[in-house]
């Protein structure tokens, strides 16, 4: 109550509460006096009558609208623009959470990766265990960039991030993939050598499924309308900035042991190397 006098008392308040009832008055007058010289006069249809009584309840009905805007145009101003601050902290405050309520309708009707699917959002990886409305779980998978163990430590990704980073998935329906990673040698050392040991380690470990890894992922690659890549292993030389040589091996993996079978080609590189020192 006391807001509300104080309100009142506010000199340009009372002068348009003031000027308010006048208007209000006034139209309400100007109506009453039309109506009445309406029926008055010579009109006697009854339909053309109720017409103009029609268009004259419209005409200062609007008459008294803009009135009040007039009036009032300053303080309605001023409730819009407070109206607007409102509306724009509370986007603010709620931008996550609207954003995660929009990544989990994204992810409804795009379903970019299901429960069971490795993938990775940023630098976060993991294996899908949870997937709702606000955010995906993960088993992570680390330490680390290239490591493909499983940390033990579960994951809560925000549906936010889903939107604004590059999300990348390990389809486990698919039989076989390609797989990438790489070994890093110092400069200096015999380049065709190592290219050719890691060649035939991963030639190695590829030999038992080669074949069918071959034959499915040609197969998915036509499917696809795509152009069908080498399957066959293959040994990428660059040399970076840190006196290293990189070494990107590539091969086909069984979707499932992607990680072991990097581990076992990279075991049988190391355990060619230390027979060629013997």
């Amino acid at each position: 109550m006391d807001s509300l006098f104080d309100f009142i008392q506010d000199s340009e308040i009372r002068r348009n509460l003031v000027v308010t009832v006048w208007v209000i008055v006034f139209v309400i007058l100007a109506r009453h006096f039309s109506a009445r010289i309406l029926k008055s006069g010579h009109i006697n249809l009854k339909d053309a009558r109720r017409k103009w009584m029609i268009s004259i309840n419209n005409i200062f009905t609007l008459l008294l609208v803009i009135g009040l805007i007039g009036i009032w145009a300053s303080e309605l101003q001023s409730f819009v623009l407070s109206i607007v601050a409102i509306a724009a902290a509370i986007v603010i405050a709620t931008k996550e959470l609207l954003l995660s309520f929009v990544g989990g309708f994204y992810k409804s009707v795009v379903k970019p990766f299901r429960v069971g699917d490795r993938i990775e959002i940023g630098e976060i990886r993991g294996e899908v265990i949870g997937n709702n409305f606000l955010s995906v779980d993960l088993l992570e998978v680390g330490p680390g960039k290239h490591s493909l163990l499983y940390t033990g430590r579960v994951v809560s990704v925000p549906n936010a991030l889903v939107l604004s980073l590059p999300v990348v998935a390990e389809s486990r329906v698919a039989a076989y993939r390609l797989h990438s990673f790489v070994v890093h040698q110092p400069q200096g050392i015999s380049v065709s050598k190592i290219q050719q040991l890691l060649l035939k380690a991963a030639a190695d470990a590829c030999a038992p499924y080669l074949d069918q890894a071959k034959k499915f992922i040609e197969e998915s690659q036509k499917h696809e309308g795509l152009d069908v890549p080498t399957v066959e292993p293959k040994v990428l030389i660059h040399f970076s900035a840190k006196d290293e040589v990189e070494f990107v091996v590539r091969v086909p993996v069984p979707s499932l042991k992607a990680g072991k079978i990097e581990q076992e080609v990279i075991q049988k590189f190391v355990d060619q190397q230390e027979f060629d020192r013997v």
